[in-house]
């Protein structure tokens, strides 16, 4: 038996509990195992989004990055955009354990590298040094050095100049994070 067949006899007895919490998370669930299902990716978008209107605020950024990657493997740019510009409904208030800072760190790499592939380099570059912090903020260097590498592998392809600017924000992640 392949595997996605046995999520799916797994997921199908865990939603026959009788219990509020797994009704939630067995949907979010169902989600995941579609998109990883290319044949049935698109049928995770309306589940996803279901779960993000029954999740606080502070609790929705996984279920949105997990939308975004949909949306990105789809091509789906409205979608994209439409994510980056209702943030604010997502983000967490506070930001107080290392999931959430992987999850931001996760966001805003998506957000930067989508920016920078629409020729908005200011806000690739701000989205791509903020997921760097949050990356170095949990101690995670590899995945803060790759988010900083694709400002760096931008401006090399382009054969550009990294402005004077940049460099200053790189150089304050590192001194604020190193003292």
């Amino acid at each position: 038996m392949h595997s996605s067949t046995f999520a799916k006899v797994y997921l199908d007895s865990y939603e026959q509990l009788d219990c509020l919490n797994v009704q939630k998370e067995s949907q979010y669930l169902r989600a995941i195992l579609y998109a990883k299902t290319t044949d049935d990716i698109e049928k995770a978008v309306p589940l996803l989004l279901d779960c993000l209107h029954m999740r606080p605020q502070n609790e929705k950024l996984p279920v949105v990055n997990d939308l975004l990657d949909i949306y990105i493997r789809l091509g789906d740019e409205l979608g994209v955009v439409d994510i980056f510009r209702s943030e604010s409904s997502f983000l967490p208030t506070n930001v107080g354990t290392p999931n959430q800072c992987t999850h931001l760190g996760l966001y805003f790499r998506a957000k930067g590298n989508f920016y920078i592939e629409k020729g908005d380099l200011d806000m690739g570059c701000a989205s791509l040094l903020e997921s760097a912090m949050y990356y170095k903020k949990m101690m995670k260097l590899e995945e803060a050095i790759k988010s900083i590498g694709y400002i760096f592998e931008y401006y090399t392809a382009n054969k550009e100049n990294l402005p004077f600017g940049i460099l200053q924000k790189m150089e304050i992640l590192y001194t604020v994070h190193n003292t």
